[in-house]
């Protein structure tokens, strides 16, 4: 592969448009970087999907779903933006559990005795070095672990999450931004952050584009995808981790190695909208919590109230249930009929199942001057431990600058 003399050279070519790609855009356009975001759908998002009604001005999520206060890297980036009007509150709701065909309360199903048994074993116990059942098991009791908290943990995450790192899941996080709400979005969902990263940096963004492969060709990256072949003094990788393992074989074939080895994690979800007065019965909520592993959660629309419709969004398991099944199970949970549903939507997610093995990932792989590596296998699976990676990759990419 040879470059051409008249090709467009890049400072930096970003593999991915979520929020981890185009967070670390957005720091790199401060440095006045020359930037190219490759997406290979025809919008960006990741693992935010914001699905908008075709018919009406409500809004549902797909994917990500809440913003806190404590997410202070991503506040600073809606500061940046100047889009504080555009953060909304979330009211408070609760989530119930469905079980034995029913909808009943989280309390209900929880073990006094055994709460009460072993709640104070929390005192000096570290998540360090454990998985989030061998740190939740012992204070709550293997009673209200089994089946509850198992489960409440696995909608949180949507996986099994008993194997999953406990110092990386449901982190305390001490700088609390108090100018904004405790729980919020954006006026027109969460995907709104997106599109204003990337219209307010006035990025370029190259939609339908899928990487291929990545090379080195005299002292740059080659990036070879469906379309053509994009150049860049740097390269940064914001996919799941067995992608960006991929893309990388030819740039370092231990870091491809270790990013190929983490697991990963399928999901479909599937958004329904339905009139409020049809479904008046089911007080508003923040979402519904299976007993069984039918699916993994529900996520309710409700902490944004509408006037006329409510949203809910049921995450499955990839390939457990057909389209025509999942139907099926929307309107048993909900108790709903299909001429109800107004619109529904689909959609898919691939999410990194990390294991005690893959805590220290980042240690393997920072040497590398010009590659830089994003996303949600690093500090957790939350928009803020994603642009949390972003901003230490910046930092070093600014680093490598100054040298």
């Amino acid at each position: 592969m040879k470059m051409s003399e008249s090709q467009l050279v890049y400072d930096c070519i970003i593999v991915g448009a979520g929020i981890s790609g185009l967070s670390f855009a957005h720091y790199l356009s401060k440095e006045n970087q020359k930037v190219l975001v490759l997406e290979k759908e025809n919008e960006c998002g990741g693992q935010i999907k914001t699905w908008q009604s075709a018919d009406s001005d409500f809004w549902c999520e797909l994917g990500a779903h809440t913003c806190y206060n404590m997410y202070s890297n991503l506040l600073s980036i809606v500061k940046d933006l100047s889009a504080d009007s555009e953060v909304f509150p979330m009211q408070n709701r609760s989530y119930m559990m469905y079980a034995s065909g029913r909808l009943k309360s989280v309390f209900s199903q929880l073990s006094l005795s055994s709460m009460a048994t072993h709640c104070l074993k929390i005192l000096g116990n570290n998540k360090k070095g454990k998985t989030v059942r061998e740190y939740f098991e012992p204070v709550v009791g293997a009673r209200n672990y089994c089946p509850l908290f198992s489960n409440l943990f696995r909608a949180v995450i949507s996986q099994n999450a008993d194997d999953y790192p406990a110092e990386l899941f449901l982190k305390k996080r001490k700088n609390r931004m108090g100018e904004f709400p405790h729980k919020y979005t954006f006026q027109k969902g969460i995907g709104a952050l997106l599109d204003a990263i990337v219209e307010r940096n006035r990025l370029s963004v190259q939609y339908g584009t899928s990487a291929i492969s990545v090379s080195l060709v005299d002292s740059l990256y080659a990036v070879s995808a469906n379309d053509g072949i994009y150049y860049a003094k740097n390269i940064a990788f914001a996919t799941d981790p067995q992608t960006a393992g991929r893309l990388a074989k030819e740039i370092d074939s231990d870091v491809s190695g270790t990013l190929s080895s983490i697991e990963l994690s399928h999901t479909e979800s599937f958004g329904v909208i339905v009139e409020k007065d049809s479904i008046s019965f089911l007080k508003e909520i923040a979402g519904i919590v299976p007993m069984n592993d039918d699916f993994f959660s529900v996520v309710a629309r409700d902490a944004v109230s509408h006037l006329l419709y409510r949203g809910f969004t049921f995450h499955f398991g990839e390939g457990r249930y057909s389209l025509e099944e999942q139907l099926d199970t929307v309107c048993k949970v909900l108790a709903i009929d299909k001429n109800q549903i107004i619109e529904y939507s689909t959609t898919r997610h691939v999410l990194p199942s990390l294991r005690m093995k893959d805590v220290n990932v980042a240690d393997s792989i920072n040497a590398h001057r010009n590659a830089y590596f994003l996303g949600n296998y690093f500090f957790g699976l939350s928009l803020e431990d994603c642009v949390h990676r972003s901003l230490v990759e910046y930092e070093r990419y600014k680093s490598n600058l100054a040298k």
